[in-house]
């Protein structure tokens, strides 16, 4: 769907939502630092696409690394949070 080369990606979860990840994630997610309502993924995926799917996410995800992406959501919600003002 989306072109461009993969890359490794970090982001903290509620432990809610481990179904949703590993639906539209796939079963290579590797999940650590588990605590009673958060997990921490990391997965290799198009930062594109991980931008958009965290994007969906958003109040249940924050992205960890790379700071590219990390950069690329605060700008995205910058840009949400001003169409809403």
């Amino acid at each position: 769907m989306y072109g461009g080369e993969s890359v490794r990606v970090t982001f903290k979860a509620e432990k809610k939502i481990i179904g949703q990840i590993i639906d539209w994630l796939g079963k290579d997610v590797v999940f650590t630092n588990a605590t009673e309502d958060s997990v921490v993924a990391h997965v290799t995926v198009n930062e594109n696409a991980m931008l958009y799917w965290a994007l969906q996410y958003g109040l249940s995800v924050e992205i960890l690394a790379p700071e590219s992406l990390r950069i690329k959501m605060q700008e995205a919600a910058r840009g949400l949070a001003e169409k809403y003002e």
